[in-house]
């Protein structure tokens, strides 16, 4: 059971990356936090089981933006802009340590899967209907 959880959370978090548009519940915004969502999932699962999430040499300098992000805090009139330019701060360092981690476990026919999906929705909306597939955005 666990490998197969591991496995399915590694290959939803590629999922909603290459899909970031597709909508599960409708948020009003164009941040979509799916591939946030899985991939915290991801690294509480993997802390969970082997006590430890590995990491590469540069990854603390992604925590640079979430830090500068957090300063403007103070400054910032708006919380709703914020916390959504901290959303995006945060994605870049998250997304990093779990593709560091779920590399040797994601399905290349995923990858193939969405790339064949995207040229077929780019053909359909240059030639057929420009506004098809809108209706999962």
């Amino acid at each position: 059971m666990n490998v197969k959880l591991n496995l399915l959370l590694a290959n939803l978090v590629f999922f909603f990356c290459l899909f970031p548009y597709v909508t599960i519940i409708k948020t009003g915004s164009d941040v979509q936090p799916y591939a946030l969502i899985f991939a915290i999932l991801f690294l509480i699962y993997l802390f969970l089981k082997n006590k430890y999430i590995k990491s590469f040499n540069p990854s603390f300098l992604l925590l640079l933006p979430i830090v500068y992000s957090v300063i403007m805090l103070s400054n910032s009139f708006s919380f709703l802009l914020w916390l959504r330019s901290f959303y995006g701060y945060l994605t870049i360092p998250i997304l990093s340590l779990v593709a560091y981690n779920s590399f040797s476990l994601l399905s290349g026919k995923i990858l193939n899967f969405s790339i064949k999906i995207w040229f077929l929705f780019a053909i359909v909306q240059k030639f057929i209907y420009k506004f098809f597939g809108n209706i999962l955005v």
